[in-house]
């Protein structure tokens, strides 16, 4: 480490602890003001401090203590920093000092590379990114992101289903991860569905436009734009792009589905999608029975009251089966 970074190490030991004066506060003052890394080392700083018990708090308030510093020396930040001018330390500040700034390397490095995650049980949920764009997560799925964004790109890792809204950015492309491809974007919203017991990736495009690829040959790109579906075989590292026929595709988001002279076997396919649930039809006959409804945000009970209605259906209760009976139609 440079003395000039030594230095600041000290000043920022001296504040933590309580120790620094006045001269010490405003030559920090304007280290922290030279850059926003500078301001965020020393929140992050500030953190540690408190971690390893320095100081009368245990948890500090970064941005309250932050703007206390910075009122009480707005009045002096004419007076310029005089970088290696050492004060003496109490001992026990020195070593905590010392020790701060072997600790703050691997935190920074630490920092760098970690990555958060994110996963959802039985209900859906969302996660906003600090690039402020948003991942609504389907039940049962994971999402892995870095705390912040570096680097030229913008990756996230998904397993499960996920809707995106990525904001945009044209230097910094935005990239999904999922089992084997990469969906790479400027700024758009799409829906992505990988879960582990699926064979494929499937992607459809709301806004904008997507590219799709496995994540071992780029040259297998396929453009994706609204409307559009692309779906990625990891068997055979094909991606295969098609017009999405699926109205129903974010349903899980919004709750609502439609369906327009459709066969009880697709909507049944499609409530178990949306539920989570175990529905199955206890007599082929039923399988072609069509149906033209909308549900909007219904509890799977009251579904399944309305098609018991409109198709004369019996419903049976077996653990957490659900098996619907009739005598078909015609």
């Amino acid at each position: 480490m440079k003395k000039k970074d030594e230095h600041i190490e000290n000043l920022i030991a001296l504040y933590y602890s309580g120790e620094a004066g006045e001269e010490d506060k405003r030559e920090l003052l304007e280290w922290v003001e030279q850059d926003p890394e500078n301001r965020q080392y020393f929140y992050d700083s500030g953190k540690l401090w408190r971690g390893m018990g320095y100081g009368k708090d245990t948890v500090i308030d970064v941005d309250r203590e932050w703007e206390v510093f910075r009122r009480r020396l707005a009045r002096n930040r004419a007076a310029r920093a005089r970088f290696g001018t050492l004060r003496s330390m109490p001992l026990r500040v020195a070593a905590a000092a010392a020790v701060l700034v072997v600790v703050l390397f691997g935190v920074a490095l630490y920092n760098n590379m970690r990555s958060l995650s994110f996963k959802t049980a039985a209900v859906p949920a969302s996660v906003l990114l600090s690039d402020s764009s948003r991942v609504y997560l389907n039940a049962w799925s994971s999402l892995k992101y870095p705390r912040r964004f570096r680097g030229k790109i913008r990756k996230v890792q998904l397993e499960g289903e996920a809707f995106f809204e990525v904001t945009h950015n044209e230097s910094l492309p935005f990239v999904v991860e999922a089992a084997g491809a990469e969906i790479r974007v400027l700024g758009t919203s799409f829906n992505v569905m990988a879960y582990d017991t699926a064979a494929k990736v499937e992607v459809v495009v709301n806004t904008g436009r997507v590219a799709l690829f496995p994540k071992a040959n780029p040259d297998k790109t396929v453009v994706l734009e609204p409307g559009t579906k692309g779906v990625f075989d990891p068997g055979r590292e094909t991606v295969l792009k098609t017009r999405n026929t699926d109205v129903n595709y974010l349903a899980w988001k919004t709750g609502k589905l439609i369906f327009e002279n459709e066969e009880l076997e697709t909507i049944v396919r499609t409530l178990n999608k949306i539920y989570h649930t175990d529905i199955v039809i206890g007599n082929n006959r039923l399988k072609a029975c069509r149906v033209t409804t909308t549900f909007d945000n219904l509890p799977l009970d009251t579904v399944l009251e309305i098609l018991r209605t409109t198709l004369d259906l019996r419903i049976e209760k077996r653990g957490s089966r659900i098996i619907l009976k009739g005598n078909g139609c015609g």
